[in-house]
C-alpha cells in the first residue's frame, strides 16, 4: 500500500517494483515476487478493505505469472522436440 498518492504514481511504483524484480527472474533458486497494489480513494474506506483489494491483485498478478511461464515452458519443450 502507498501512502497518499495520485493514481499515476502509485501504478508507477507498481511498474518500477515489477521491474526491478525481473532482474531475479532466472536466479537459482528461483525468486518469485507477486505485485499488486490498492489506492485508498475516499477516506471513509476501511483500511482492511484496501489492504482485501491489494492482496487480490497481488493474487491475480500471481496467477497470470504462473499462466504465462507455463505456457513458455510447453513451448521451450515443444521446440526441444
Amino acid at each position: 500500500m502507498t501512502p497518499v498518492c495520485s493514481k499515476i504514481a502509485h501504478e508507477k511504483i507498481i511498474r518500477n517494483i515489477k521491474s526491478e524484480s525481473k532482474k531475479f527472474s532466472d536466479a537459482k533458486p528461483h525468486i518469485g515476487l507477486a505485485v499488486g497494489g490498492a489506492l485508498r480513494l475516499k477516506p471513509d474506506i476501511e483500511e482492511a478493505e484496501v489492504l482485501k483489494a491489494t492482496d487480490w491483485k497481488m493474487y491475480q498478478n500471481k496467477t497470470s505469472h504462473k499462466q504465462r511461464t507455463l505456457r513458455r515452458t510447453k513451448a521451450a519443450r515443444k521446440l526441444k522436440q
